[in-house]
């Protein structure tokens, strides 16, 4: 099961992202703020990214949905789901 939802807010100079959790004990957090290079005229977002139209361009930011998600999932840590890698020497010969 997902963690939430994902809800952003847009004004013409800035963006906000907020991850919504279903997760019961868990509280709204506030993932990003974007500011704008220009002021904001569309927005577009899919699963991975959310694309925003200013009058200079478009500019791309990452939703960072999957990763807030994975935060209220139980049973999930941060701490001790990563994989580290291990180096090993390498000879030169």
């Amino acid at each position: 099961m997902v963690g939430g939802t994902l809800c952003f807010m847009a004004t013409e100079t800035e963006m906000l992202l907020y991850h919504l959790p279903e997760v019961e004990g868990s509280s709204v957090r506030r993932v990003t703020k974007c500011p704008f290079t220009s002021p904001l005229q569309d927005l577009l977002s899919d699963s991975s990214f959310i694309h925003a139209l200013t009058e200079s361009g478009i500019e791309t930011y990452s939703s960072r949905g999957l990763a807030e998600s994975l935060k209220d999932i139980e049973g999930f840590s941060a701490l001790n789901n990563v994989r580290t890698l291990q180096i090993k020497d390498i000879k030169m010969e």
